[in-house]
């Protein structure tokens, strides 16, 4: 008695890709030969962990490129809130959204720093009247403008 010969009792279904369809069909071969191939040859210990390999390898494979694909996605979505933010006409500073005025307030103040002979904080401290007018302006803290300002020239340094 062959092995087609025998009765089977045991009805087992698979999802496959269409991918792995069409190798299949392509080979003349059926799901039935897979399952009779992989039990024949997956004996030894060895053979199976070779086996999981293959597939923990094809699972990353798959998930990195779901992960670029919403990587992609990510990016896009930024630079279109980037746009709106622009047409809003707002900027995002220390990690919070400011408009555009509180951005160019930071600017004056910044300009005048660098045409000035201080260090920073002692700008700061020489010129607390400009830094107070510019707050008032745009209707920030003092302390929040000097932190801003702060955050902007270590950024321009690096």
């Amino acid at each position: 008695m062959s092995i087609m010969d025998m009765p089977f009792d045991t009805v087992v279904s698979a999802r496959v890709t269409a991918e792995d369809k069409k190798l299949l069909d392509e080979s003349n071969y059926t799901v039935r030969d897979a399952v009779r191939y992989f039990n024949e040859h997956a004996q030894h210990s060895k053979k199976k962990l070779l086996i999981k390999k293959f597939f923990v390898n094809k699972e990353i494979g798959n998930l990195k490129k779901q992960r670029d694909n919403i990587d992609e996605k990510i990016i896009a979505e930024e630079r279109h809130l980037e746009a709106i933010n622009i047409q809003l006409g707002i900027v995002e500073l220390n990690g919070k959204e400011y408009s555009l005025e509180v951005s160019n307030a930071v600017d004056n103040i910044i300009q005048r720093f660098n045409n000035s002979i201080h260090g920073l904080d002692d700008y700061l401290t020489i010129n607390h009247l400009f830094v107070e007018n510019q707050s008032a302006l745009v209707d920030v803290t003092v302390e929040e403008m000097e932190a801003l300002v702060k955050e902007k020239v270590s950024k321009q340094s690096l």
